[in-house]
Parts: C-alpha cells; sequence; structure tokens
C-alpha cells in the first residue's frame, strides 16, 4: 500500500518507518515504559513520536490522554494496538501503522479530533468496536485487503467522512459502525458484497467498484 509522502513520491508504509529512523533516532528510550515487548506506557513529552523497533504490542491506554502528541510511526514489529491506546490524543494529526498489525483494539483512536488521514496495512485483519468514533477531522481512511472485521460504532460521529472503501474481504460489520456520520455518507464497494448487503440494510448510500 503507497502514500504520497511530502516529496511527491509514492512511498510504503515501511520505507516512511526506514526513512524516518535513518534522519533522527527514535523517541528517547526514557519516554517509554516497555515491558517484554508491550508498551505499558508513553511518558515522554510529546510532539513526534516514533515508538521503537522490537515493540510487539501497544498496551491498553499506553498513549491514553496524551494530547501534546501530534504524530506517531508503528514499527513493523508491532501485531497489536490495544484498546484505547491513543484514546483522548487531540492532537494527534498522522500516524503510521506499521505493516506487521493485525488487530486494532476498542476505542484504540477514539476522540483523535485532530487525526485527518489514516492508512490500515492489509495485515490488519480486525477494528474493534469504537476505534475511530469522534474523530471529527477524519476526512480519508485506507482499509487494507486483508481485513475481515469492523466492529460497532467503529466510525460513530466521524462527521467529515463523506465516503469508505470497504474491501470484499470484509465480512462482517457491527451495527452503527457509520452512526453520525454525514447524511450522504457513502460506501464504496464490490456489488453483493457484505459491505453492499449492509449498506441496504442501513440505509446507507453505495456506489460500486465494478
Amino acid at each position: 500500500m503507497l502514500i504520497l509522502n511530502e516529496r511527491g513520491e509514492f512511498v510504503s508504509n515501511s520505507q516512511i518507518i526506514k526513512e524516518n529512523q535513518t534522519l533522527k533516532e527514535a523517541s528517547s528510550a526514557e519516554d517509554f515504559i516497555i515491558e517484554d515487548g508491550v508498551l505499558k506506557e508513553y511518558t515522554g513529552s510529546g510532539g513526534d513520536v516514533t515508538i521503537p523497533d522490537g515493540v510487539v504490542s501497544i498496551g491498553p491506554s499506553a498513549f491514553l490522554g496524551c494530547d501534546s502528541v501530534t504524530s506517531v510511526i508503528i514499527p513493523n514489529s508491532t501485531t497489536d494496538i490495544g484498546y484505547t491506546a491513543f484514546c483522548g490524543c487531540s492532537s494527534l494529526a498522522n500516524i503510521v501503522i506499521g505493516d506487521n498489525v493485525t488487530h486494532i483494539g476498542e476505542a484504540a483512536f477514539s476522540n483523535c479530533s485532530s487525526l485527518k488521514n489514516i492508512i490500515i496495512p492489509d495485515s490488519v485483519i480486525s477494528i474493534g468496536n469504537y476505534v475511530f468514533e469522534h474523530c471529527y477531522s477524519l476526512t480519508n481512511i485506507t482499509l487494507g485487503t486483508g481485513l475481515k472485521s469492523i466492529g460497532y460504532c467503529a466510525f460513530k460521529s466521524c462527521s467529515a467522512l463523506k465516503s469508505l472503501s470497504i474491501p470484499s474481504s470484509v465480512t462482517e460489520i457491527g451495527l452503527g459502525a457509520f452512526y453520525d456520520t454525514l447524511k450522504d455518507f457513502t460506501i464504496i464497494c464490490d456489488r453483493n458484497s457484505y459491505a453492499d448487503e449492509y449498506a441496504k440494510t442501513q440505509n446507507i448510500k453505495v456506489q460500486y467498484i465494478n
């Protein structure tokens, strides 16, 4: 999956992570409490945060309410983002998720009111309940082709989100996943896919890919 960088070049999540670690060292080890590969708590002063390589899991509430954090890069060593991991990070505008994350826990990014764009890599299988609830500035999200499950109220009150392309790999979408989004919010999907049927039952506009 490719992202347009500041130089106008299309690069992968992995390339962004590598470039960032080449340009500067990861945030000081003193900024994190890490036990057995689990990031338990962020104790730094905020700004741009690069999570150290080797972190396997971002624990529950590890960054909860860290309203001074503006960007986060999650390394490819990480496979799991715990519930409420970044909840209430109101200044978080940019996040790069490593290519091996498989699960994003409940309310992991809820109330990240400055978050505008996010790319979910192909490795992610499930997005938990309330993951992006109250992300009022979220306008663009790309879902990976490996995604199977979207939790209930996952995009609740994402009032700036006009549309979302849902891959045919998705076989479960929780109730209220798009509650309180724009009146003309549109699901973009394959005809006769699970997302297509979901949209019809929830009276959500549909645009077909094929």
